[in-house]
C-alpha cells in the first residue's frame, strides 16, 4: 500500500513540474552593495548544485565565456535586468534558460533575487528572493524557494525521479502473485482418480514479472561543444577553395592584358587577330575562375554563418519504455 501511494505521489508531483530544458547559462551575480561575499557564495553555490541536477549542462565561468566569445560578466552587467537583451544573450549561448542574479545588503546578511529567464519563448518564467545571514543555513534558504524559481523541486534525495533515471516505480498490484493455472487435477498413483485440489493457501505462488506501467525512462545527451563544426569547417574549405580559383584567375587576366597591349598599329593582321583572340580567351578564363571563386566564397560564408549565427543546439535524446525505444532530435532555429 505504502508502494501504491509513493507511486501515485510521484506521478502527481511530475504532471506538476515545468518540463526542465537541456541547457542553462548561469551569468555572474551583480552585487549593488558591499555584500558578503562568503554568505553570497554560499547562496550561489547551492542554486549551482540544484541547477546542474536539473539540467543536462550548465555554463558558467568559462564554458559560458567560450559559448558568448566575451566575459560573462560584462554581458550580465550590459543587460541588467532588461529581458530582451538576456533573450538575445541566451540565444548567441545556445541555451535554453538564462539565470541572473542580484544581489544587495539586508538587515541580516545578504539577499539574492534569481530570476530565469526562458530563452525561447522570451519571457520571465520564475523568480525567487533568497534571505541568508548564516553560511549553514544555504541550503535551506535555496531549498525553500527552488520551486518558485525553477517551477520544479530541488533535486536532492527527497525527490523520487531525478537521481535514479534507471528505475521504474511498481505499485503494490503489480507484485501481487499470478492466480494458479486452470488445470485439469491429475490422477492418483495408486487408484487412478483425479487427487483433491491443493487449497488455495497452500498452492506455491509465482512473482508475476513487473507489468507494463508505461513508465519511460528519458535520456537527453549532454551538449556536444563541436556539435555542428562540420559545418562550418566545411564552409571555411568552400572559401579556401573558391580563393584560389579567385587567384589563379589573375594568370589568364594578366596574360590576357599582355597580350592585347601586344597589338601595336604597325603589327600585321594575321598576328593581331592571333593576339586579339588569345587575349579574348584568356580574358574568358579570368572571368569564369573569378566568378566561380566568388561564388564558392559566397556559398562557403553562408554555410559559416548558418552554423554560427542561425543554427542553435542539436540535442539528441531517446527515449525508452516496454514497449519500445523512441529516439528524437531537438533541432531550435
Amino acid at each position: 500500500m505504502a508502494a501504491a501511494l509513493f507511486t501515485v505521489a510521484t506521478e502527481a508531483d511530475a504532471k506538476k513540474r515545468r518540463p526542465q530544458p537541456a541547457e542553462l547559462a548561469l551569468l555572474p551575480t551583480t552585487v549593488t552593495d558591499d555584500v558578503n561575499l562568503e554568505l553570497l557564495g554560499a547562496l550561489e553555490a547551492e542554486l549551482d548544485r540544484g541547477a546542474r541536477g536539473l539540467y543536462a549542462a550548465v555554463y558558467s565561468g568559462d564554458a559560458l565565456q567560450g559559448r558568448l566569445k566575451g566575459s560573462p560578466q560584462e554581458a550580465g552587467s550590459k543587460c541588467r535586468a532588461d529581458l530582451a537583451c538576456l533573450v538575445r544573450l541566451g540565444k548567441r549561448a545556445k541555451v535554453d534558460d538564462v539565470l541572473y542574479g542580484v544581489a544587495t545588503l539586508s538587515n541580516n546578511g545578504v539577499s539574492l533575487t534569481a530570476s530565469l529567464v526562458n530563452v525561447a519563448k522570451g519571457r520571465l518564467e520564475g523568480t525567487a528572493t533568497f534571505v541568508l545571514a548564516e553560511a549553514s543555513e544555504a541550503a535551506a534558504s535555496v531549498k525553500a524557494g527552488f520551486s518558485d524559481l525553477f517551477r520544479a523541486p530541488y533535486p536532492d534525495a527527497g525527490t523520487a525521479d531525478l537521481a535514479l533515471p534507471d528505475l521504474v516505480a511498481l505499485s503494490a498490484p503489480d507484485l501481487a502473485p499470478l492466480p494458479p493455472p486452470n488445470r485439469a487435477p491429475a490422477p492418483d498413483a495408486d487408484h487412478g482418480e483425479p487427487a483433491p485440489p491443493t487449497p488455495q493457501s497452500e498452492r506455491p505462488t509465482a512473482a508475476r514479472p513487473p507489468a507494463d506501467t508505461g513508465a519511460a525512462v528519458s535520456r537527453t545527451s549532454p551538449p556536444h561543444e563541436a556539435r555542428g563544426a562540420w559545418l562550418a569547417y566545411t564552409g571555411f574549405a568552400v572559401v579556401g577553395v573558391g580563393a584560389l580559383l579567385a587567384v589563379a584567375g589573375i594568370v589568364p587576366g594578366l596574360k590576357s592584358k599582355d597580350d592585347y597591349n601586344q597589338i601595336k598599329p604597325d603589327t600585321d593582321m594575321i598576328t593581331a587577330g592571333d593576339l586579339k583572340q588569345s587575349s579574348y580567351d584568356n580574358a574568358d578564363r579570368a572571368n569564369l575562375l573569378w566568378m566561380l571563386g566568388g561564388t564558392l566564397a559566397a556559398v562557403g560564408g553562408a554555410l559559416v554563418a548558418v552554423d554560427r549565427f542561425i543554427l542553435a543546439d542539436v540535442t539528441p535524446s531517446a527515449t525508452a519504455s516496454p514497449t519500445g525505444v523512441r529516439a528524437t532530435l531537438r533541432w531550435r532555429f
